[in-house]
């Protein structure tokens, strides 16, 4: 073969190495991509659970309960990071008396996955206030698993002479942190998560409950509003890149 033509169709040989290693290595990167680093991404959730609630005060109520918990949070997540805000409600019902609405205000960091197309694990942390109250059950007034009513702001009627007085309701505004890890499922078209949560909140005023520690393990849920990932192999490695 004269050079000249040996010399093109290595230059060629060359050129298509170079154009299929490069092809190679844009798909790899787009492969490594955590699928966690999406870009920004908001949310409005919803979420109910089970948990415990015990508190170190000398109360005439029940210093240690089950607790139930419904919950709704926004969170605006920007790759890693994230923010969100709750607000909730906590009860243990007729047997331990004690009602809690909540506000939380906190971050999060993900670990691994992305909770849609792989499981997704991220931790989190927040300022948390819980207004604990407790009402005697003479007041006449059930208090409810989930749901919150108004049993706090009722009064014990008056007792005939010579009959036990009922202890006296207890309301106290109490602040604290709370701890969470939650694993997110990679489930359509429903978001699917399951968070187990520790708090631990003083009363402001120094009084009763005294220190509330809580924990729950909360199923949240809410609809997922994007598209489905494409399944062309290579717009399955785009929709992976960060946006």
């Amino acid at each position: 073969m004269p050079l000249p033509r040996r010399s093109a169709w290595c230059a060629a040989l060359l050129a298509g190495t170079c154009a299929l290693g490069a092809r190679t290595a844009r798909g790899q990167e787009a492969e490594d991509v955590s699928p966690g680093l999406r870009g920004p991404r908001f949310g409005l959730t919803a979420g109910v659970g089970v948990g415990f609630a015990g508190f170190t005060g000398n109360v005439a109520f029940p210093s240690s309960v089950f607790t139930t918990v419904i919950q709704g949070e926004a969170l605006l997540e920007l790759t890693r990071w994230g923010f969100f805000v709750r607000g909730g409600f906590l009860s243990s019902g007729g047997s331990g008396r004690w009602t809690a609405p909540l506000v939380a205000l906190g971050s999060q960091y993900r670990l691994v996955g992305d909770g849609e197309e792989r499981l997704g694990v991220v931790v989190r942390g927040a300022f948390l206030y819980e207004r604990w109250s407790a009402v005697a059950a003479q007041v006449g007034c059930d208090v409810y698993y989930f749901f919150p009513n108004s049993c706090q702001n009722l009064v014990a009627p008056a007792e005939s002479p010579g009959a036990a007085l009922p202890p006296p309701a207890v309301t106290a505004d109490s602040v604290g942190l709370l701890v969470a890890l939650r694993v997110e499922m990679p489930v359509e078209p429903v978001y699917v998560a399951f968070e187990g949560e520790l708090s631990a909140a003083a009363d402001v005023d120094q009084s009763v409950p005294g220190l509330a520690v809580a924990g729950q393990l909360v199923l949240t849920f809410a609809l997922r509003d994007h598209p489905k990932p494409a399944k062309g192999p290579q717009e399955y490695r785009m929709r992976r890149r960060p946006f």
